[in-house]
């Protein structure tokens, strides 16, 4: 009995990381398809994947969330005002720049110019073109914003009443983004727009 309840305890975590890890890259999909739309004025179809997510986002929101999340609920105040929001945008975005930085020197190391997913040459304050302070800024809004609005959404997913549909729902979504990845690899990078 003891290692079924270990078991069924396994599934549930590992589902659990499975979904934060698609909300997580499908909110960036999401983010990036606005924001091409802003700056280009056409839907772009950003990342290496064929469907609605971007692994950079799931990958980085993993590592934000292991490390912030004990401390999205704690207050931090300096009088009457808790900024304790605002300490988490800011650690989001060093975080996410360090994340991103380390990102591009990971695809040239694997022969893949990162230039073709993103360039912030043109950008003020940036670092060879890898990263810079304007999209830094926006990934510590956006990760501040996945923190404190979806994250009480997913919760509700995951604690719903129909366990049984919530596994399958995740099963369903995790078994098209494994057959995206690995349509990825057999057919190659799906963006051609501008980086």
């Amino acid at each position: 009995m003891e290692k079924k309840k270990i078991d069924s305890k396994a599934i549930k975590i590992t589902r659990d990381i499975s979904i934060l890890f698609l909300l997580f890259s499908i909110s960036g999909w999401i983010y990036e398809v606005i924001l091409g739309f802003i700056h280009y004025g056409v839907y772009l179809n950003r990342g290496y994947c064929f469907g609605p997510w971007l692994v950079i986002y799931g990958f980085g929101g993993l590592i934000l969330y292991a490390i912030f999340r004990k401390l999205l609920h704690k207050d931090l105040k300096i009088g009457k005002v808790n900024i304790r929001p605002l300490t988490i945008i800011i650690y989001i975005a060093l975080l996410a720049t360090i994340i991103e930085l380390a990102a591009t020197y990971i695809l040239q190391f694997n022969n893949i110019p990162y230039n073709t997913l993103w360039d912030y040459h043109k950008y003020p304050f940036n670092f060879e073109g890898r990263i810079a302070l304007r999209p830094s800024v926006r990934f510590g809004l956006l990760g501040g914003g996945m923190f404190y609005f979806a994250l009480p959404l997913y919760n509700k997913f995951i604690n719903m009443k129909n366990q049984k549909l919530c596994n399958v729902i995740t099963a369903i979504v995790l078994c098209l983004f494994v057959i995206d990845l690995l349509c990825r690899i057999k057919f190659g990078n799906n963006y051609t727009g501008p980086a």
